[in-house]
């Protein structure tokens, strides 16, 4: 985990650093990013409680689902900024 500056805003970001030391998986080779916004967002453009803990569940639950649904998949990385919430997996394909 890191904090950088993307213009004005600051970002958090959080990723496998796993998956940032290697090649990209061939059997994973697409990109798709869930973008939640933050509905009260704090100076930084972070979640406060209740709504930080709320995002860790919702990202918990589409986990556990994709993997009840055995979609071929990973979880690779979060970014926080500017009242947004990032969550990016590598997959198999769109389906």
């Amino acid at each position: 985990s890191y904090v950088a500056q993307r213009g004005e805003a600051t970002m958090f970001i959080s990723f496998d650093d796993e998956v940032a030391r290697s090649e990209p998986l061939e059997d994973l080779p697409y990109c798709a990013r869930v973008i939640l916004p933050i509905h009260d967002p704090n100076d930084a453009g972070g979640p406060v409680s209740p709504e930080a803990e709320l995002l860790w569940e919702l990202e918990d639950e589409l986990v556990a689902l994709l993997e009840e649904h055995q979609v071929p998949c990973r979880l690779v990385g979060r970014l926080t900024y500017d009242g947004l919430r990032e969550i990016v997996f590598q997959l198999s394909d769109w389906e």
